[in-house]
């Protein structure tokens, strides 16, 4: 019961809404791009690659610029009245999803995903710093990463099996499980320490727009972001390049014959599916790449976040953010190396698990380290300029690794040389993380110099 004691009320239910905030959005994003562009005839819709992919990175690209706003809004008009905003807009944007067809409906609903998404992610990691001291910061921030990955790992098994029945179930599943959250989020949450809501509310949107462009002023921590940025360009070719050099570079037989042994000596009845399996990867009707499907190896990172981030949190609460930040990084650097080094399928899942120990150190303790930093009445406000790094990793990650991937195929360069590349990117990072350490972070505030 000291576990659960040390953390507030508020604290918990924004983790259980979380969860299921999560489940519905990872749901919905795992299987978007199938149903946009499948076929009319299979329950999809039908879309162009190329429309969808106008879509997708508009909406992706507002996703992770609008928290800049949505954290200011939280910390001027309260964050029950922007988890209530939050949850309200995104269970109308998937119930639009389910139920209808048109190209710019469905564009539409997507843009209100990004905004309730916006708002409702610094609002959540706001309540975590709020709701935490120096002593449960870092165990409080793993909390939150972990219950983030079990959602994420949740949302695509259900939605697969929703999909099977009707496409329209994912996204009816999703509006479902974020609009029961509404009912904790009025009745259970309370607002974190104490603020002047009339007097921040009086001041209008205005000042919510001038309070977003005051943070941009603080070159510190506008270096910090950029910084910062170089581990998601890293952790991103984790479901870009990872995915396909697990398909076209990696033999996946063996532990898919592992796991069929397994089921075997266990008496499981799925075995007769797995020595099916293992026959059409035998006849080439299987690439060997695809023994076990390479979107459920990568899922190796999010299961185990589950499993092991109190664990490293425990660890790296003996540290402060900075160090264990630089440390985290150099690890999923390492992870890049090991990922180049072989192309034997147990030794490249041993990469995918030493990037998420990497992860579980660096990602939580970024997130504990703004909260810190922010002044107490802009905390949300800095949590949402916090995701910046994400979108800017994002988009050069797709650009880097589809370039160096080319360069691959084409033979031009080795797999070594790909992922050295994604290596010292990582270093460099943490090198420059530790330069940031030793002659900026000491003099930061949250006035503009």
């Amino acid at each position: 019961m000291n576990f659960f004691r040390q953390f507030p009320r508020s604290f918990w239910v924004s983790n259980f809404m979380e969860l299921f905030e999560r489940m519905a959005y990872y749901g919905m994003y795992n299987v978007l791009a199938l149903y946009l562009t499948g076929q009319i005839g299979e329950g999809c819709l039908g879309f162009s690659k190329q429309s969808t992919g106008l879509m997708m990175g508009i909406y992706t690209f507002f996703l992770y610029m609008i928290p800049i706003f949505g954290g200011a809004m939280a910390d001027r008009y309260g964050y029950k009245k922007a988890f209530v905003f939050a949850l309200s807009s995104l269970s109308i944007a998937y119930f639009t999803m389910a139920y209808t067809k048109s190209y710019y409906a469905i564009f539409a609903a997507l843009m209100l995903v990004s905004m309730g998404g916006a708002v409702f992610k610094p609002t959540l990691t706001g309540t975590i710093s709020k709701t935490t001291d120096e002593k449960t910061s870092s165990l409080g921030f793993g909390i939150y990463y972990m219950i983030v990955n079990i959602g994420g790992f949740l949302g695509p098994l259900v939605a697969s099996t929703l999909r099977v029945h009707n496409w329209s179930y994912v996204f009816l599943a999703s509006s479902i499980w974020v609009g029961l959250m509404l009912i904790p989020a009025v009745f259970l949450y309370r607002e974190p320490g104490e603020r002047d809501a009339k007097e921040k509310e009086r001041h209008g949107f205005g000042h919510v727009i001038a309070d977003s462009m005051l943070v941009i002023a603080n070159w510190r921590f506008m270096t910090l972001l950029v910084i910062f940025s170089g581990f998601w360009i890293v952790f991103f070719q984790l479901f870009l390049t990872m995915s396909l050099y697990l398909r076209d570079y990696v033999n996946t037989l063996p532990l898919l014959e592992a796991v069929k042994n397994l089921s075997s000596a266990l008496h499981a009845p799925w075995t007769a599916a797995l020595e099916h399996r293992i026959s059409l990867v035998a006849a080439g009707t299987i690439r060997a790449g695809e023994a076990v499907p390479p979107e459920l190896l990568t899922n190796l990172d999010a299961g185990a976040i589950i499993l092991f981030q109190l664990v490293v949190s425990r660890i790296t609460s003996c540290f402060r953010p900075l160090p264990a930040m630089i440390g985290g990084i150099a690890v999923a650097g390492c992870a890049m190396f090991i990922a180049g080094s072989t192309q034997v399928v147990w030794i490249v899942l041993l990469s995918i698990f030493v990037l998420a120990l990497g992860e579980m150190a660096a990602s939580p303790k970024f997130l504990e380290y703004v909260g810190k930093i922010a002044p107490p009445e802009q905390v949300a406000l800095f949590l949402g300029y916090g995701f910046l790094p994400i979108g800017i990793g994002s988009f050069v990650a797709n650009t880097l690794g589809g370039t160096m991937y080319s360069l691959l195929e084409a033979h031009r360069i080795t797999p070594m040389m790909m992922w050295s590349v994604y290596g010292a990117i990582a270093l460099v990072t943490a090198f420059l993380l530790a330069l940031y350490h030793r002659y900026i972070a000491p003099g930061l505030t949250s006035r503009p110099e």
